[in-house]
């Protein structure tokens, strides 16, 4: 051989660096999506509690939503479906003694591939 050009040994170990070197960038940009879409979820379910938070805000305290053990609490009240993800929607009523105020607990979730992820408000209602 005159020592021109690659031999193919070299020409192999080049296209395997290269296909480690692509396989790393497209591992990247995979968990780039999946985060990107954690956080839009992440975005949503905010938005939907701080929706029902204003929902609550808004009615009475001696309305019948605020009685403590409030049927159906922790088990999703309603789902809200966006852009085909169903969030569900839970609230919990607690009485805190001798203020004649109540705690209202909502909480937001979503399905995920393996974890169901939620976020959760705390407020009193006075």
């Amino acid at each position: 051989m005159g020592g021109k050009g690659f031999t193919l040994i070299e020409l192999v170990i080049a296209i395997l660096v290269f296909a480690v070197g692509i396989l790393g960038i497209v591992k990247m940009q995979s968990l780039s999506i999946t985060g990107n879409s954690y956080g839009m979820h992440m975005s949503q379910a905010v938005n939907i509690a701080q929706d029902k938070l204003e929902e609550l805000q808004n009615l009475s305290i001696t309305s019948d939503t605020f009685n403590d053990g409030t049927p159906n609490a922790l088990v999703p009240q309603y789902i809200k479906t966006i852009n085909g993800t169903d969030y569900s929607i839970e609230y919990n009523v607690k009485t805190i003694s001798g203020l004649g105020t109540k705690e209202v607990e909502i909480v937001v979730g979503w399905p995920e591939v393996l974890r169901n992820p939620s976020i959760s408000i705390t407020f009193v209602k006075r």
